[in-house]
């Protein structure tokens, strides 16, 4: 199951299913929607492919939103972090990640940005979320998720880049599509998450988590 949280970008999301299409994929999507979202009736207004869920919830920050949608979905066999503003274009992208992910593993695409050095928008195996207990990490606010993937990973010898499956994301900081609210309200939480990643990778905890993971 692929998660996708997004907020007042309704034109963003039309073109990631423009893509979705274009590339033929066809793997179940929730899409999680704040219940005060200013543009609430144009996303009410999407025609969404028919295996796409489209929940509306409590405004929360996107690390809580998936965690608490995580508590009643821990049945799927892989989980994936989309985006409204990637823009995939590999034919059937989403197979050849989920094929990769497996039960216990994690794959990730090129981005077109930070490429192998970063598993954005990863898929990981249904057994390995089963056993962290979370989709990002609950500590963080928004940022370095994506780096907590990279240090399991790593440490654990799961990770997997698949460089010729290409999700291009749209970034701000690249110029690739233009800063927001969204954008600037999330941005101010970057160097708190950034002492939150550090602090957890040198967590004794986290040193457990990484040995049970192995195990797996």
């Amino acid at each position: 199951m692929f998660l996708l949280c997004t907020r007042a970008r309704p034109h963003l999301l039309l073109e990631f299913i423009e893509c979705w299409h274009n590339t033929k994929a066809s793997s179940p999507v929730t899409v999680l929607i704040d219940d005060d979202d200013p543009r609430i009736d144009e996303y009410k207004a999407i025609k969404y492919p028919k295996n796409w869920i489209v929940l509306y919830n409590e405004s929360a920050k996107p690390v809580i939103k998936s965690n608490n949608w995580l508590q009643d979905n821990m049945h799927h066999d892989f989980y994936g972090n989309l985006a409204d503003d990637l823009r995939p274009k590999t034919v059937e992208w989403d197979k050849k990640l989920i094929e990769v992910a497996k039960n216990n593993q994690i794959a990730y695409p090129n981005d077109t940005i930070q490429c192998e050095k970063l598993c954005t928008h990863s898929v990981i195996g249904g057994d390995l979320i089963r056993a962290i207990g979370w989709l990002c990490n609950p500590e963080l606010i928004h940022f370095y998720g994506d780096n907590v993937w990279m240090h399991i990973g790593n440490q654990t010898n799961k990770l997997h880049y698949l460089g010729d499956v290409v999700c291009q994301h749209l970034h701000h900081s690249v110029g690739t599509r233009e800063a927001d609210e969204t954008s600037a309200n999330l941005d101010k939480s970057f160097a708190a998450d950034y002492q939150i990643y550090t602090s957890w990778v040198n967590n004794p905890k986290t040193a457990e988590l990484i040995e049970k993971i192995r195990g797996i």
